[in-house]
């Protein structure tokens, strides 16, 4: 019961993944995921925003020096790094007022949706007043996929949070949640704008998504190009290999060899044929199986 059910991975950071396959979590239970230089380069570069942010000095006064990160170790700061950060901040300061209360790192409860979790807004900004409008800024370190703001599960998981710890009085203000995603490495930087009773809607969504990944009865393997990429047991993942995504993922050996296009540029004619290899794939598994 609740000891495994506390085990199943559902961090806000994670919810692209389990939000879409709410198998993902009890398959890759005890499963390590790798360390990347790059995860480790993004944690030194939002310790750095941090400290800008919290002290409203520039990251171009840190190159050079050791910033040390639990976790992640010490990196000396670069000044590509400190170019991007400054970038991040940029965008970020530019999107609010100067008045505005503002949290960095900001940890939130977001046990509403998420029983016993908590999560971390890199940078939230509003008037303590009259929280009319909520900005939610999360810096994306990474130059792979660029990462888009509308519906984005991490960030509406946070605001979710923010918009739970306002009091009574402020909250009747809240008007919309701003959401934006900073990309400075990519030079992408996205925003996309909710209103409350759309968070709420999502809210009930995050709650449903939780309850399927906890009972077997209802939880499903559903394969996608974005997520399974991250996934740990992505190759030996029946599922992914039987779907239509398999190449994107896996690569050119995910159909013995043949050569394929990722989904989300192919013509409808790529896609009739990519179910017909489909459904021959899975012929043949039935009859070797």
């Amino acid at each position: 019961g609740s000891r495994v059910m506390s085990e199943l991975a559902t961090r806000p950071s994670g919810y692209k993944q389990w939000g879409t396959c709410t198998a993902s979590p009890a398959a890759t239970a005890g499963v390590k995921s790798d360390r990347t230089k790059d995860k480790d380069e993004g944690v030194i570069a939002h310790e750095l925003q941090a400290i800008c942010l919290t002290t409203d000095c520039s990251p171009l006064d840190f190159i050079g020096e050791l910033i040390d990160v639990k976790d992640a170790g010490e990196a000396k700061v670069t000044g590509e790094m400190a170019d991007y950060v400054e970038a991040s901040i940029n965008y970020m300061l530019d999107h609010i007022r100067p008045e505005w209360i503002r949290h960095v790192e900001y940890k939130v409860d977001v046990s509403s949706v998420i029983p016993g979790k908590n999560g971390y807004a890199d940078f939230v900004a509003y008037d303590e007043v009259k929280p009319f409008e909520i900005h939610m800024f999360d810096l994306k370190y990474g130059r792979g996929v660029k990462e888009m703001a509308e519906r984005n599960g991490e960030i509406l998981i946070h605001a979710i949070g923010v918009v739970d710890s306002l009091t009574k009085a402020q909250r009747k203000y809240v008007d919309k949640i701003i959401v934006h995603i900073v990309q400075p490495r990519l030079g992408h930087y996205d925003s996309w704008e909710l209103n409350k009773k759309e968070l709420v809607e999502f809210a009930d969504q995050v709650r449903q998504k939780y309850a399927e990944v906890h009972d077997p009865a209802l939880r499903k393997f559903v394969p996608s190009v974005q997520w399974c990429r991250f996934c740990e047991i992505k190759k030996d993942c029946r599922t992914l290999k039987d779907s239509i995504f398999a190449k994107a993922v896996l690569g050119k050996d995910a159909f013995g060899g043949v050569e394929l296009k990722d989904p989300d540029r192919m013509s409808n004619a790529e896609h009739a044929e990519m179910q017909k290899l489909n459904q021959e794939g899975m012929e043949l598994n039935k009859a070797l199986a």
